[in-house]
């Protein structure tokens, strides 16, 4: 079986220099996804906010017998002060269940000790959220059902629907902090499930991108050191959330 490594969103950006970076001297193949079939149609477009374009992707590799060392879930959007209910839902949708379910999808292919490295932001740390919002997250009893529960009542919250969590009222109003918080609470509860795989969330912190802007003061190159360094670094704790190479507080 051919080892391999996949990063999700390699258009441009953050995404396009981890790919390049690994690219650079690697021992396995390097894989990566953009929206649109690869040059030469070997893969399939992957569109992270579209389950059956998941399911696609996912079934190409495992058709392949391609063996995943690593799954770096990159592809994300921001849409800012979200202007409508449409912008909540297409970013949750990207950014928490698109790695969510992709994730799962290519549990078959994963290597042992696999690397599954979620790229998150600061935006996503529970510091901006209620006391009651940041206990529930943190429960160690927490499942993947739950919290998917707690996202679709934050969806029906922002939509002006009656919720029975009312903990999801202790979260952001930004749509994308929400979608980091959630992927971070998934980092924990994946790191339980797979003990036999080592998963992390990434901050990249903020960079000098169509998305991050003009005037943050990191490179893409920054920005893709702590995802590179992850895919290969030797010891790395499970569930833990990195910025720099080093764990941060949730």
């Amino acid at each position: 079986m051919e080892e391999c490594i996949i990063v999700t969103g390699t258009a441009r950006g953050i995404g396009a220099e981890i790919l390049r970076q690994l690219q650079e001297g690697a021992s396995e193949r390097i894989i990566g996804t953009t929206r649109k079939a690869s040059g030469n149609g070997e893969f399939p477009g992957l569109d992270v906010s579209d389950s059956q374009s998941i399911e696609g992707f996912a079934s190409e590799v495992l058709r392949r017998r391609l063996r995943l060392r690593a799954l770096i879930n990159n592809a994300g959007v921001y849409s800012g002060r979200d202007r409508n209910d449409k912008d909540v839902d297409y970013v949750l949708h990207t950014n928490y269940h698109g790695p969510r379910l992709l994730t799962n999808a290519l549990l078959p292919a994963m290597a042992p000790n696999a690397r599954i490295i979620h790229i998150s932001s600061g935006m996503g740390e529970l510091s901006g959220y209620s006391a009651k919002a940041k206990e529930e997250l943190l429960r160690p009893d927490i499942t993947e059902d739950r919290l998917n529960e707690l996202v679709k009542d934050y969806l029906a919250l922002r939509n002006g629907k009656v919720v029975h969590n009312l903990s999801v009222k202790g979260w952001p109003d930004v749509a994308y902090c929400a979608s980091k918080g959630a992927l971070n609470t998934l980092t924990r509860i994946q790191s339980k499930l797979w003990p036999h795989l080592t998963v992390i969330s990434v901050c990249p912190g903020w960079v000098r991108t169509d998305m991050g802007g003009p005037s943050a003061p990191r490179d893409v190159s920054q920005g893709a050191d702590t995802p590179v360094w992850a895919a290969h670094a030797p010891e790395l704790s499970s569930g833990k959330f990195y910025r720099d190479r080093k764990p941060i507080p949730y």
